[in-house]
């Protein structure tokens, strides 16, 4: 279904009495906070060396969920996900509760929050998502700071999805991609050219 009919039947299974930890990047699911009273709480990106002013692929949603006039990006990580304001209501992305404030592409490493630093296996955008999702799930959930840290540093990606590897002083990658819509195809190309 089309991203509206999919927020809708999520929206049926949230009450009041739960934490939503979405990406708050992502204007489609900071709508939730327009149809409940139930506490969420937002990761996303800084801006990021590959993040792009201008849109170079399809937008998933343009307009604000709130006052239905146009969003405003000040940038982009892919399709609609980025930092945006409406251009006439107060619905934007802000507030951001565990937010990567670096991506260290030399020392691979990315930071949240300003202080807490974690190794990576790869630059994936998805993947700096999933990291700073289950961090910040794994703090509200009062697990110690160095037990998080250590379990994502040892987490290795799926080989299914991606692999590096080196045959004669040569350096291969393999990064599968369903490419079933145009941000992940693009993230895809965008990746190989890093």
């Amino acid at each position: 279904g089309s991203f509206d009919v999919v927020f809708n039947e999520i929206t049926k299974g949230i009450n009041d009495d739960i934490n939503l930890i979405v990406n708050g990047d992502d204007p489609i699911l900071r709508k939730f906070s327009l149809v409940s009273k139930c506490n969420i709480t937002y990761f996303g990106l800084e801006k990021t060396k590959y993040s792009f002013k201008e849109m170079n692929d399809v937008k998933d949603y343009g307009y604000c969920p709130k006052c239905h006039n146009k969003l405003i990006f000040d940038y982009y990580h892919y399709g609609s996900v980025g930092k945006y304001k409406c251009s006439k209501c107060d619905f934007k992305r802000d507030n951001i509760d565990y937010l990567i404030t670096k991506v260290d592409y030399k020392n691979n490493e990315l930071t949240i929050n300003n202080n807490v630093t974690i190794t990576l296996n790869n630059f994936l955008l998805f993947n700096l998502y999933n990291i700073v999702s289950t961090y910040s799930i794994c703090d509200l959930m009062g697990i110690p700071n160095n037990i998080i840290i250590d379990a994502i540093n040892k987490s290795k990606i799926n080989s299914k999805i991606y692999e590096e590897f080196n045959i004669k002083n040569r350096n291969y990658t393999i990064l599968n991609c369903k490419a079933e819509n145009n941000a992940t195809y693009n993230l895809s190309l965008i990746y190989t050219a890093m």
